[in-house]
């Protein structure tokens, strides 16, 4: 017999014998009758038994105030003494499973929620209400796993079977474990391949900014191994995938790349004999290995005085053309035919004079000068002048036989006025 029962009983008990007292006295005047008694008797352990129902509630109160207040040793202690009383007290029994699925929902919110540490505590409480054990281990679990260490927790959410996404959650930490592994290995290859197991994982842990880490690791470790084999263009190539990376190494194996291969052109650009596209980038390199000696190396002694080049396809040259270079800068003119064919190309140093024999008709000329040489094909470079002379206002002017000519500075004659061309079209 439980306590509850007991207590009724008891309760009923006095009450009968309540009522034999007052039969017992029914017959003296002002007594009370047998049904009175019984009435009596009835209210008052009904009376009993709201009071003891009414205990039951106080004690639910209770224990859902010391869930509230997470004082969860008290309020087991309180579950254990309602569960005297849930097989006979309907409402004890609904008070408490109402209890119990709340706290159930509240700690598997807090594990959406990714607090395991939260709702611990709560399945500690609930102890083996449903799957509360193994969800209690499902979060031990990733608390070992927010811990670091990744063996651990792979094997606690190995041991959970199918819980949730365990699986999941083992092979995450699995894989995790590989990625590390190949990350120290240290190769190219082997950072590549970690780099990329770790952007596979998602939103895994840290797996975000490692994948991002060891795939510019890789690359930087690619273009290290390029860089020492010469091959500075595909270097760059390999890191130039990559912007905005703040890394005084990535930085510093970049700039060594970009000034390699900048002194390799500007050394094919000076075998070819563009040597003021060479002086450029030699210039630009600043301090870089010999770049700034190789710079002083370009410009070139300007050629003697006279033709640079005639056009022996031509014939009948015997006009006399004298030119009177009295300026600071050396000067290089060019003679055309009236329909664009290159006659010949004359030099004259600076402040001095040269004589050249052209053939009678009209003829055009361009003229370009500059202080510095650099050679027959970059000729004064980007510094210099290039220009399309008019000569007597006409870009036409006509050689006539028994006349010799001279083109100087001064007053006198036809006036040469020059129109800007680029060095392209000189």
């Amino acid at each position: 017999m439980n306590r509850l029962s007991r207590r009724i009983l008891a309760l009923t008990v006095s009450a009968l014998y309540l009522v034999f007292l007052i039969a017992g006295c029914s017959s003296a005047p002002g007594g009370k009758n047998s049904a009175d008694a019984m009435a009596e008797a009835q209210s008052a352990a009904q009376q009993a038994m709201e009071s003891v129902r009414q205990e039951h509630q106080d004690m639910l109160r209770s224990l859902r105030e010391s869930l509230s207040a997470k004082r969860y040793a008290e309020a087991a202690a309180a579950l254990h003494t309602l569960r005297a009383w849930e097989d006979e007290d309907e409402a004890v029994r609904t008070g408490i499973d109402e209890v119990l699925q709340e706290t159930y929902d509240e700690a598997d919110a807090f594990i959406r929620a990714e607090e395991p540490e939260s709702a611990l505590p709560l399945l500690t409480f609930l102890d083996d209400y449903r799957d509360a054990p193994q969800l209690a281990a499902y979060c031990e679990a990733l608390q070992t796993l927010r811990s670091g260490d990744a063996a651990q927790a792979a094997e606690q959410f190995e041991q959970l079977g199918a819980l949730r996404d365990a699986p999941e959650l083992a092979q995450n930490c699995r894989t995790y474990l590989s990625a590390q592994a190949l990350a120290e290995a240290g190769d190219p290859e082997s950072v590549q391949r970690a780099a990329d197991l770790f952007s596979g994982l998602g939103d895994f842990r840290d797996a975000p900014l490692q994948a991002e880490e060891l795939s510019l690791l890789a690359a930087y470790l690619e273009a290290s191994a390029l860089a020492e084999n010469e091959d500075y263009e595909g270097a760059l190539a390999r890191m130039e995938a990559y912007d905005g990376v703040t890394d005084a190494d990535w930085d510093a194996l970049y700039t060594r790349c970009v000034n390699e291969k900048t002194y390799a052109e500007a050394d094919a650009l000076y075998a070819d004999g563009l040597y003021y596209q060479a002086y450029g980038k030699y210039l630009a390199l600043g301090d870089f290995r010999d770049a700034a000696q190789k710079a002083g190396t370009c410009e070139q002694s300007p050629p003697p005085n006279g033709i640079l080049y005639k056009n022996t396809a031509l014939d009948n040259f015997y006009i006399n053309f004298t030119i009177d270079n009295s300026g600071h800068s050396h000067s290089l003119l060019k003679f055309f035919t009236a329909d664009d064919v290159l006659i010949c190309s004359v030099f004259v140093r600076a402040g001095e004079t040269t004589s050249i024999y052209l053939r009678p008709g009209d003829i055009q000329l361009k003229q370009a000068y500059g202080e510095h040489w650099y050679g027959g094909k970059d000729l004064f470079g980007a510094d210099g002048t290039y220009a399309r002379c008019r000569i007597g206002g006409s870009y036409f002017f006509t050689l006539e036989n028994g006349y010799s000519y001279t083109m100087s500075a001064g007053a006198g004659g036809d006036s040469v006025t020059n129109e800007s061309v680029g060095i392209g079209d000189f």
